[in-house]
């Protein structure tokens, strides 16, 4: 398994455990933001999931999706990502 298919593998997995952490929406209760506008989060839900060395990769992948942030993966490029994967019929 290569990189790519390695990441997409666990998508749904890190989707999940980011919206534990951010709020489904990318805002905590009371409308506080959890999102620090950096990558910590995704590459701490990352970390276990794919190798190490592989998580710069997956991180530059979220931002061309307009993952720039943490909240961004989960409200742009993971969903981006979750569609792609259900329309490859292989």
């Amino acid at each position: 398994m290569d990189r790519d298919e390695r990441l997409m593998s666990v998508l749904d997995e890190v989707k999940d455990d980011l919206a534990k952490r951010l709020g489904a929406d990318g805002v905590q209760s009371l409308g506080v933001s959890a999102c620090d506008h950096s990558h910590r989060r995704t590459a701490d839900v990352l970390h276990g999931r794919i190798p190490p060395a592989e998580i710069p990769h997956a991180l530059h992948q979220f931002e061309q999706l307009g993952g720039y942030c943490d909240c961004e993966v989960l409200l742009n490029a993971l969903p981006t990502l979750l569609a792609q994967e259900n329309e490859d019929p292989s």
